[in-house]
């Protein structure tokens, strides 16, 4: 009487099984996903600090550390703008002498800092 019993929970079971293993594997796919995106996004913002950075201290070494702005404020596309906005980067003098300054640029993001570059240069003093 037991060899007439139908297969088909055992097969029905099975295939229960093999959906939740595949919905638990996507669901470890999608975070895997959604964390390389913010890596991306947090690597593409520094990169863009990075480079506005970098602008601002050939300014000022060309400018001997006497910039005309020492702040500059960003949009989210990273484009200038006049007042307080997503990003900004900043100059700073930490100490000059006669021969030689020092100072460094931060972007910082809505306070947080994004990259920080020291930035050095060298006076320019009159012969006589």
């Amino acid at each position: 009487m037991k060899e007439n019993q139908s297969k088909t929970p055992l097969a029905l079971m099975e295939q229960v099984i093999m959906v939740l293993v595949f919905a638990l594997a996507a669901a470890v796919c999608v975070q895997a996903f959604v964390l390389a995106r913010n890596m991306s996004i947090a690597g593409e913002k520094r990169d863009l600090a990075v480079l506005k950075c970098e602008e601002m201290a050939e300014e000022v070494k060309a400018s001997h550390g006497g910039i005309e702005k020492k702040v500059l404020y960003f949009d989210k596309d990273w484009e200038l703008q006049e007042e307080t906005s997503t990003y900004k980067v900043e100059f700073k003098t930490i100490k000059k002498n006669s021969t030689l300054g020092d100072g460094k640029i931060i972007a910082t993001e809505k306070g947080s800092v994004l990259f920080e570059l020291p930035v050095k240069w060298q006076e320019v003093t009159q012969h006589e």
